[in-house]
């Protein structure tokens, strides 16, 4: 009896043994994995024009920055808003910056580092890269002044290929700044274009339209985020402690008090090593695609439709894995609705003014401009195939998305009525009834 006890006893060690041994190595098995996009970085490439520019930018960009926001009065301390002198003395500063971006506008982009952006870690580059598109609206606002309008919008359109360069072959940190450019160079557009001769508006058209149909598409920026992911999981997975270097990022998730610790105590190490028995390659990579392609299925469709519909990363992602990226995608693809809302709004506005110029009042539909000023209707990326929303009024006219909600609010403009600044009060956001109307919510004038 004793002995059928002993022998049971040792099957059963043995064989929960062997599960375990087989759970871990099939855990670890890593799939067959295809990249959707080449891993080789082209060259030349315009990420390294634009680092250089960035390094060429003396004093850390000061003078653009006084430029573009003011100075503070050393005796009173009142802040004095910029001067046309302060603007002409950082562009002439920095045109060794300017002819840099230039040549990098003349070559692909392409983010060459291994990024770690799962863990929500950014690149001190695209700050850098911000600076160039403000150097730009710098330049354009002196064009402006000395009355040059088509210099003065060229380099607005600088700026908006900049974003879009920028966006396009980065992970969600490259494809924000992106973003930001283009909504920086797009803000000097609306002062400039009314003094826009006929022809100097139909090559701004001509060439806005050759960025491409939007700036910046959520499904590049997500396919490169993906990439960018599994890049550095294979980097990760090369360390022989791995499972540990995983175990403590989720820990500092848990509790911002861990972060930056250089010493843990016995019982912490021990927390970790437990939480690290749970990690695999095999089942993070799968789990990692399976996410990332149920998220890609959703940004097929309308943005109003997202509420709820994206996955629950669990186990066997650690947070910052898994929760850190969920939260990013729907902030990023709002992001990138507006972004491309005022590209199309900024086709529209150049569009209405050469009908206008030509004209002598604005169409009465928005179907006019196509095929004559614009290849097609400028669409409301809000509305998938819908075109914006346009009615002529009067000597104006209302042109306008239906926004987040996906509800046509008849052009009521997006308003926050308890933010007492006058501009942010009108930012677009997620959470606020109403349509984003060029002119309000978008594209508005800068004196505003």
């Amino acid at each position: 009896m004793l002995r059928k006890f002993l022998v049971a006893g040792f099957a059963l060690v043995l064989g929960t043994v062997l599960a375990a041994l087989w759970w871990r190595i099939d855990g670890d098995r890593m799939p067959e994995f295809d990249y959707p996009e080449s891993r080789q970085v082209p060259e030349p490439n315009a990420f390294d024009f634009l680092v250089e520019a960035a390094e060429a930018i003396p004093d850390h960009g000061k003078s653009i920055a006084d430029a573009v926001s003011g100075t503070r009065d050393p005796e009173t301390g009142e802040w004095r808003d910029p001067t046309l002198d302060q603007v002409r003395s950082a562009v002439e500063e920095n045109r060794q910056a300017l002819a840099l971006i230039r040549e990098g506008l003349q070559h692909p982009f392409h983010y060459p580092q291994l990024h770690r952006v799962l863990l929500g870690e950014g690149d001190y580059h695209f700050g850098a890269f911000r600076m160039a598109a403000r150097l730009l609206t710098l330049e354009a606002r002196l064009h402006a002044a000395d009355e040059r309008f088509d210099r003065a919008m060229e380099s607005v359109l600088d700026c908006l290929e900049l974003g879009r360069k920028i966006g396009t072959r980065s992970p969600f940190s490259g494809a924000l700044t992106g973003i930001a450019n283009h909504g920086i160079g797009a803000h000097d557009a609306p002062a400039i274009i009314p003094n826009l001769r006929q022809t100097e508006l139909l090559d701004a058209i001509e060439r806005l339209e050759s960025l491409g149909e939007v700036p910046l598409e959520m499904a590049g920026i997500f396919a490169s985020e993906r990439v960018h992911g599994l890049k550095y999981l294979e980097s990760i997975f090369s360390k022989s402690d791995w499972r540990l270097r995983l175990a403590e990022s989720e820990q500092m998730y848990l509790d911002d008090s861990w972060y930056g610790r250089a010493e843990f105590t016995l019982w912490q190490r021990l927390q970790m090593r437990l939480r690290a028995w749970k990690y695999h390659q095999g089942k993070i990579v799968r789990t990692v695609d399976e996410m990332t392609s149920a998220v890609g299925e959703i940004l097929e469709e309308p943005f109003s439709d997202r509420e709820g519909r994206f996955p629950t990363p669990g186990r066997p992602l650690p947070p910052s894995l898994g929760e850190n990226f969920i939260e990013a995608v729907p902030k990023v693809w709002f992001s990138v609705l507006v972004a491309q809302t005022t590209h199309e709004g900024l086709l529209a506005t150049l569009a209405l003014e050469a009908w206008r110029k030509k004209h002598g009042e604005y169409p009465e539909r928005l179907e006019d401009l196509e095929p004559n000023l614009l290849s097609s209707v400028p669409r409301d990326p809000f509305a998938l195939d819908q075109a914006l929303r346009y009615r002529r009024e009067d000597d104006t006219y209302l042109l306008y998305s239906i926004g987040p909600n996906g509800q046509d609010n008849g052009g009521e403009a997006m308003e926050r009525p308890d933010e007492e600044d006058p501009i942010r009060r009108k930012v677009p956001r997620t959470d606020l009834p109403g349509d984003l109307v060029v002119g309000i919510n978008l594209l508005r004038p800068p004196d505003e």
